[in-house]
């Protein structure tokens, strides 16, 4: 008997136990949070280079626990300057979502962002927009800089070259529109004749600069490529010298002039 008593004790206890654990999680549970998500759709198809407008799509999601009146505002920003393109409000639901498509049209003199900012909820989502009269894709960098390119008539490419030695000889990569064409060491003298395209973007591009020192940190070799000739259709040219490495070879911002490329740098032209 008094075993009986003491099981059905225990289960009254359990019960009861469970019950106060049950009440305490439903009385102190967390409160859903609230939050909301601002993206673009179709991130992949937004525009890169200039038109004459640009179509793009973008999501508000409301996740705010109640219905939400957003003030969303779209800008152009260069230079430091931004111009609003389009403010507007719009009343979204609780756990609903628009989407929003737009077609509009801002001046890109050089790289301009588009931004889309919530302006109750400091949130905001961007894309550049690249002139295409000034920038370019090539197959090894992205959204190369071609603005500072002098033009020259002709299509017919020649250089003599000379290459210094300092554990290992110069390299010279030539592209035209961004792809790589020839590769080439240049040791002791070399000459190269290349048939090219017309309005064709030429880089011919030091890619190895280097040099010894002597126990002092006296440079006692320089790596260095010398162009004694280059000339389009027999036409002495002058390139613009592009100095850097990698894609600062081609961004148009550490510029000098000649054809001796004591650093690594491009030697850049258009064709005509």
């Amino acid at each position: 008997m008094e075993d009986n008593q003491l099981y059905n004790a225990l289960i009254i206890s359990l019960v009861i136990g469970i019950v106060i654990v049950i009440a305490v999680l439903i009385i102190f549970r967390p409160a859903e949070e609230n939050f909301t998500q601002i993206y673009f759709n179709d991130h992949k198809s937004l525009p890169v280079y200039s038109q004459e407008s640009y179509n793009f799509s973008f999501t508000i999601d409301n996740h705010e626990n109640q219905d939400y009146n957003y003030t969303y505002v779209i800008k152009s920003i260069a230079n430091n300057n931004e111009t609003i393109l389009e403010k507007s409000g719009i009343l979204i639901k609780d756990k609903e979502k628009v989407n929003l498509t737009k077609d509009i049209k801002f001046d890109v003199y050089n790289l301009t962002m588009l931004q889309v900012s919530l302006e109750n909820k400091s949130q905001e989502i961007h894309f550049w927009v690249r002139n295409k009269d000034k920038f370019l894709d090539y197959e090894d960098f992205k959204y190369v800089r071609i603005d500072c390119i002098p033009s020259f008539k002709g299509t017919n490419l020649y250089f003599e070259a000379q290459g210094s030695d300092a554990n290992g000889y110069p390299i010279l990569e030539i592209r035209e529109s961004g792809k790589l064409i020839h590769s080439i060491t240049v040791n002791e003298t070399i000459m190269k004749a290349i048939d090219l395209n017309t309005n064709s973007i030429i880089d011919l591009t030091f890619t190895n600069d280097g040099s010894v020192k002597d126990e002092n940190g006296t440079v006692i070799k320089d790596r260095n490529i010398i162009f004694t000739k280059l000339t389009l259709n027999s036409y002495n040219i002058n390139p613009t010298y592009d100095k850097g490495t990698g894609p600062g070879a081609f961004n148009c911002e550490d510029l000098t002039a000649g054809i001796r490329m004591a650093w690594s740098g491009s030697l850049r032209f258009k064709t005509q």
